[in-house]
């Protein structure tokens, strides 16, 4: 069943005061990479491993010739909530219970919060806590207790000195958050910005020292309390982070040696121990776009075929060591039960025209249905969710439907939450 609400967000002024923590870490981290109904649930993954993979190998050859998702034009058949929004709104993060909006106002940033069984609304940011001083909000991530946030100071990060900052702060039911923490701080001279998650009380980010010449040091992932304000290195590798995301209570991130840098591998580490858990060496010779996604011995990656590409490739590697393709571009896969959902886009020649569809691959028989789709040049472009976010029951789909509004009614963000039990 299709349930349908306007939802009309109140005004609510949130002052927040800057607790710094008294022996917080001083660390560091890599900036991201990025490219310019109702039925029962589906039965268990007939195919999921019981054992993990630790320390598997994909050559370009087991690449070339993976098998192709078997596409369908039929719909996914799930219950769905779908809530209309008033103006411009982005979609950062999410968990089973709770999201994270930006709303685009052209001035100061505000982020919401949304229960996202009822669409209940409020806002907890107005802006940076730091905006006087020129931060804007960078990556947004949340849990259902707490939301992490960056802010990054004045400047082009990528060809000048920044300052940035990780904060954090309770979420107080759905009225405004606690007061926000200075959980660590540097400049991107001394020290790349963050890649964090957080999941429950913890907030996960990588950390890159550079030296005074500017080149990279060690790199490590460091696991930070916020209920006993302690924080742990789990993990340390010369080579580079690239990605950084938390699932199933293990830390996903990708790694690239700079003397290989054709290959990148996909490790899985505990949160609690930092020991590996699952990984996966993959092509790369033109680097992966976005966030690569983890599941109970499933990966999935999106390399770029050629460097001049602007969309990437989909692949998935089961627990078994089959490997399977999307068969034309995709990216942003995230795993949710028996599915791992994902964006595509088609081109008809004939028409000229362009679909934008998030599509779910049932993990059983390696079939993909359609969840939303449509036209940019119609004004509908569905955006799946990026960073993979650790998900078990829930899927959000959300098309900014104002970019190209013929009036300010017409001015509208589109979300959809789907019950994947």
């Amino acid at each position: 069943m299709r349930q349908r609400r306007a939802v009309h967000a109140s005004t609510l002024r949130v002052v927040l005061v800057v607790m710094l923590l008294a022996g917080a870490l001083s660390a560091c981290g890599h900036s991201t990479l990025a490219p310019s109904r109702t039925t029962s649930s589906a039965s268990a993954v007939a195919s999921t491993p019981a054992s993990c993979r630790s320390g598997g190998s994909l050559t370009d050859g087991d690449v070339a010739t993976a098998e192709h998702f078997t596409r369908t034009v039929d719909g996914l058949d799930l219950p769905m909530r779908e809530y209309v929004l008033t103006g411009s709104w982005h979609l950062p993060d999410t968990t089973d219970r709770v999201a994270a909006l930006r709303r685009n106002t052209g001035e100061r940033q505000q982020v919401w919060l949304m229960r996202l069984a009822e669409g209940r609304m409020q806002r907890v940011l107005l802006g940076a806590t730091q905006s006087a001083a020129g931060f804007t909000i960078g990556s947004i991530r949340i849990s259902d207790t707490w939301l992490a946030w960056e802010e990054v100071g004045p400047g082009d990060d990528l060809r000048q000195t920044v300052e940035w900052r990780l904060y954090a702060a309770p979420i107080r039911g759905l009225r405004a958050l606690g007061d926000p923490r200075l959980i660590t701080s540097a400049s991107s001279a001394t020290a790349s910005r963050p890649l964090f998650d957080v999941a429950g009380s913890r907030v996960v980010w990588t950390s890159t020292g550079r030296d005074e010449l500017g080149e990279r040091k060690a790199s490590h992932i460091v696991r930070y309390d916020l209920d006993s304000e302690r924080g742990k290195v789990v993990y340390t590798t010369e080579n580079l982070l690239e990605s950084l995301s938390l699932k199933n209570g293990c830390v996903l991130v990708s790694e690239t040696d700079a003397a290989r840098p054709a290959l990148t591998s996909l490790q899985v580490l505990d949160l609690a121990t930092g020991e590996k858990v699952d990984a996966l060496q993959v092509p790369s010779a033109h680097s992966l776009s976005h966030w690569p996604a983890w599941q109970k011995g499933w990966f999935a990656w999106t390399p770029f075929a050629a460097g001049e590409d602007t969309y990437p490739a989909l692949y998935v590697a089961s627990g078994n060591g089959d490997v399977f393709a999307e068969g034309s571009w995709g990216v942003d896969p995230c795993f949710v039960g028996d599915y791992m959902f994902f964006q595509t886009q088609r081109f008809d020649p004939r028409r000229g025209a362009r679909t934008v569809e998030v599509r779910a691959l049932r993990l059983r028989d390696m079939t993909t249905f359609v969840v939303d789709s449509g036209s940019p040049d119609e004004n509908e472009w569905w955006q799946a969710l990026v960073g993979a976010p650790d998900l078990r029951r829930t899927y959000v789909t959300i098309a900014d439907r104002s970019l190209f509004a013929e009036s300010a009614a017409d001015a509208q963000t589109v979300v959809r939450i789907y019950d994947v039990r």
